[in-house]
């Protein structure tokens, strides 16, 4: 958040154009502080493919951090009716970081959301829980999604790893000790040398699960998606600071 920022953020607070009058496209948006946190709210018209529906307001939000130097771009989930474009949430992100770009000077760099969940899922857990949703490797892509339990999605990895678990013929014999090892191996070298372009991502403390996905919808843009109903701004709060300090400790595990 260098000076050069903030003497354009002034510009923008007080530049005449200044509004938040529906337009068809990201425009100018409204602007709120607090604290170390300045909120940008873009407000798009959607209009509905429904004959007769009234046009929709559709926010979006970025959100910046000026002690982390970070940027994240929240925005609610557009009804059927008013999905008129293709990866319209990809757009909608790609048009605020231009914005950001030319209006703000901003530089913004990706964060590698397939390496912070594989810190994540081998530094935090049980704190928080990762599954893998679907693995890429040697160029093809499995969904491994295949039963549901009371708190999220249970890939086939993990159902594997349970029927491992129970069953004594892999405990009480070296033959199936031999085979248990083996097994273990090998889904740790699927999950260790495949890229993650979806997870599941849960935190049972705070009840908060979302949908990670990066490289399905954009090869460059990673997406997170707040499953069931969110409780509060709070959630997503949480959720953003767990994911930058991940993100920090991995760095400085790097630096040691």
């Amino acid at each position: 958040w260098t000076l050069k920022t903030q003497n354009k953020f002034s510009e923008i607070i007080e530049n005449s154009e200044f509004d938040d009058k529906l337009k068809r496209s990201i425009g100018y948006p409204t602007v709120k502080i607090d604290g170390n946190k300045v909120y940008l709210k873009f407000s798009i018209k959607l209009h509905s493919k429904i004959e007769g529906d009234s046009d929709l307001k559709h926010v979006v939000l970025a959100v910046i951090n000026k002690d982390t130097k970070t940027i994240e771009i929240r925005q609610h989930t557009v009804p059927i009716a008013y999905n008129n474009q293709e990866r319209i949430y990809e757009k909608n992100i790609y048009n605020v970081k231009s914005w950001l770009k030319l209006h703000l000077d901003a530089y913004i760099i990706e964060l590698d959301l397939q390496a912070i969940t594989r810190y994540m899922k081998a530094n935090k857990e049980p704190e928080v829980k990762i599954t893998a949703v679907s693995l890429r490797r040697h160029g093809m892509e499995a969904d491994l999604d295949s039963a549901s339990n009371s708190e999220l999605t249970l890939p086939i990895l993990d159902e594997l790893r349970n029927k491992i678990a129970q069953e004594e013929i892999f405990h009480n014999n070296p033959t199936g000790i031999e085979i248990k090892e083996m097994l273990e191996g090998f889904m740790v070298d699927i999950e260790d040398n495949s890229d993650l372009p979806a997870a599941k991502i849960f935190w049972p403390q705070k009840d908060i699960k979302i949908h990670m996905f990066h490289g399905e919808v954009s090869s460059a843009t990673a997406i997170l998606k707040f499953m069931g109903k969110l409780k509060d701004k709070e959630s997503m709060d949480y959720v953003a600071e767990y994911i930058i300090n991940s993100e920090t400790e991995l760095s400085r595990s790097f630096e040691d």
